[in-house]
């Protein structure tokens, strides 16, 4: 049975702090527009999800399993508001944590609780739930506290955004090299992401899409072309063997 656990809160704030770190970094691109509006919404999420995934803990044990009403009145006993809170009694248990919604479900399937599109399964709703949602909506109630760790991703982000910005800069002048005789050559979508580059390109041939770290990314270029004239010489022999038939 799944559950959550709080046992130990700093534990669970730092591998939240750094999932959510890790998170925005993977989510930098050439082309995102890293600025600290997006900085702070990002990690604020990832964060959240990142408590939640980390207090996650395997029990193979039975306990307590209270019911949505009971959770709400614990819930408002530990210092959630009552108008933060939206329920009905069998089905669900939202909380509003100061404008990101966690619902709280229980169907034929199970206990579920949901957040951004990510669903995590639980097996009972018990104190350890009441501390965990308590603990997120402390955490992120505080403007200061979420402000503090994503203004220090924010620099480390910007640093990558750069990065990504000079593989991307690279790859497009590969590409224009390679396809310079091509007169119906265009980029049509390009974005550098995690050091490996991402296009859409149009060529005399067709539109092809692709992608490919950096070092490979020559070598990648010149096996489409090259299969493209192979296949271009097959088209070729087809029709000259058929003009004389």
């Amino acid at each position: 049975m799944t559950h959550f656990s709080t046992e130990d809160n700093s534990d669970i704030l730092i591998k939240a702090h750094l999932y959510a770190k890790e998170k925005c970094m993977n989510e930098v691109t050439s082309n995102r527009g890293i600025n600290k509006y997006w900085m702070q919404f990002a990690y604020r999420k990832w964060f959240i999800i990142g408590l939640f995934e980390t207090a996650i803990k395997q029990s193979q044990g039975s306990g307590e399993n209270w019911t949505f009403k009971k959770l709400e009145e614990e819930l408002i006993k530990a210092g959630i508001p009552n108008e933060a809170i939206d329920l009905d009694e069998y089905s669900y248990l939202i909380i509003d944590a100061e404008h990101d919604i966690i619902q709280l479900n229980y169907d034929s399937y199970g206990r579920t609780i949901l957040y951004y599109g990510h669903e995590f399964e639980v097996g009972r709703w018990d104190r350890e739930t009441v501390k965990l949602i308590k603990l997120i909506y402390d955490k992120i109630s505080s403007d200061s506290y979420i402000k503090l760790y994503a203004d220090n991703c924010l620099a480390d982000c910007l640093q990558e955004e750069l990065q990504q910005k000079i593989v991307d800069a690279t790859a497009r002048g590969i590409l224009k090299e390679r396809f310079i005789e091509d007169e119906s050559f265009q980029i049509l979508e390009a974005y550098s992401q995690n050091d490996r580059f991402h296009c859409k390109i149009n060529t005399s041939w067709g539109t092809i899409d692709f992608e490919d770290e950096l070092p490979n990314l020559s070598c990648t270029i010149d096996s489409l072309i090259q299969a493209q004239r192979q296949f271009q010489n097959v088209i070729g022999a087809l029709e000259r063997g058929t003009e004389n038939i």
